[in-house]
């Protein structure tokens, strides 16, 4: 199982990226909410958290290798959760996944109708059927401070805390607690050093 990428960032289309790893490019699918971020990392080297999964036609009778990419293992690990309710597969979970995992899990611990029928293919029914099957499973995905009180530490001891910080302009990360942000090395790293220096 192919666990992490790591390559240069080609080209990025509708719920797809394209990573250059040596002389192979790999087609790497990608949630919605993660379009915007890549985009601005073309050309850049950047890492993904992936997984590999079977997808199969309308008739079942063969199925293709498709290799999908998260910002952190985290989304990856909800990703995975979302899909074992029934009704929505991998592709139908990349295009509802718009925004970020932490609202998400946030919406179905507060059994937030309102907010998961706003996502794309989410009608009541999908939604109540969400909230009944994860209620008691997203709490580990929240956004932070929604269930430990502040922002963890950068590096990963939640035991330091520190006030959280306005993310720098472009490409930020908004993923929940205790995850990296995707890896856009010259273009974040930098960005990053910069902001601080000055």
């Amino acid at each position: 199982m192919i666990s992490r990428i790591e390559g240069s960032l080609i080209d990025i289309e509708s719920g797809r990226a394209h990573l250059k790893c040596g002389a192979l490019v790999y087609e790497v699918l990608i949630p919605a909410a993660d379009h915007g971020r890549l985009a601005i990392c073309v050309g850049e080297t950047v890492e993904l958290h992936t997984l590999h999964i079977l997808e199969g036609n309308s008739q079942g009778s063969s199925f293709r290798p498709r290799l999908i990419g998260f910002a952190s293992a985290s989304d990856r690990a909800f990703f995975e959760l979302f899909t074992t309710v029934k009704g929505i597969g991998a592709r139908k979970a990349l295009r509802i996944m718009e925004i970020p995992v932490g609202k998400i899990a946030r919406a179905v611990y507060d059994h937030d109708v309102g907010l998961l029928t706003s996502l794309p293919e989410v009608g009541k029914r999908t939604a109540e059927a969400i909230i009944v099957e994860l209620k008691e499973k997203v709490e580990s995905f929240l956004e932070d401070g929604d269930a430990t009180g502040g922002a963890p530490h950068p590096n990963g001891n939640d035991d330091a805390r520190r006030p959280a910080e306005p993310p720098p302009t472009g490409w930020a990360p908004s993923q929940p607690s205790r995850r990296r942000p995707l890896r856009c090395f010259s273009s974040w790293v930098n960005r990053e050093t910069s902001r601080r220096i000055s």
